[in-house]
């Protein structure tokens, strides 16, 4: 079921991390249950309860055919008890890939901190061109969020590869936008491999800015 996330919520989830690139999987307690539900966010924006892990499947292959705005619109709110007490999960959801290789900590949250010479451009990917990750206020990324880099969203491009795949992305939604990001030798990052996640195989190579990035460090936005 989807939920159309209020602005107290979003302002919420805004300030906690990311499970990975444009999403956030977090569990809370809606108005009147005694039982932790589990909930999949877009864009900080539409949430979807999964009650099950093949509501992830069902999840990932729900054509979004419309802007999540106008699916929000028409769905009720999400009311949980606690606002402050949701917690986000880092690990995403890897059903289908009960492997070897779905255990092995190559995700970008698992890698050492480490910083750049302050040249280097980082690009997030998103369906939506108001992604809700991107400050435009203070020109920055928020903290405890993804992007991949600049030369692995070439490859992809050049390739004909599926970003949806390749960055292991909860819903099959096509990816329209790209966000260049230049932090600064202050703004710490881990660098790491997308992990098998959600029915995807995954494989691209993802950043983490735990802090996020200084202000003026949003370079431009294009069409992706």
């Amino acid at each position: 079921m989807f939920y159309d996330i209020n602005s107290a919520l979003q302002e919420q989830l805004l300030h906690l991390p990311e499970t990975g690139m444009g999403y956030q999987v977090f569990t809370g307690f809606q108005e009147g249950d005694y039982v932790q539900r589990k909930f999949v966010a877009l864009n900080a924006k539409l949430a979807f309860r999964a009650v099950n892990e093949n509501d992830f499947i069902f999840l990932r292959h729900q054509p979004l055919l419309e802007r999540i705005e106008i699916i929000a619109a028409r769905s009720p709110y999400l009311n949980l008890t606690n606002i402050s007490n949701i917690h986000i999960l880092q690990e995403a959801n890897k059903v289908g890939y009960a492997n070897e290789r779905s255990t092995a900590k190559t995700g970008a949250i698992h890698q050492r901190r480490e910083f750049t010479d302050g040249t280097e451009t980082f690009v997030r990917l998103s369906a939506y061109q108001n992604d809700r990750r991107i400050d435009k206020v203070n020109n920055c990324l928020l903290p405890g969020s993804f992007t991949t880099t600049i030369d692995d969203y070439l490859l992809c491009k050049s390739r004909g590869l599926n970003p949806v795949s390749r960055y292991a992305l909860p819903n099959d939604e096509t990816i329209k936008w790209a966000f260049y990001i230049m932090p600064t030798k202050a703004d710490p990052l881990q660098r790491g491999i997308v992990e098998p996640a959600n029915g995807h195989i995954g494989g691209g190579k993802e950043i983490y800015f735990e802090n996020g990035t200084s202000k003026n460090t949003f370079l431009k936005e294009t069409v992706y």
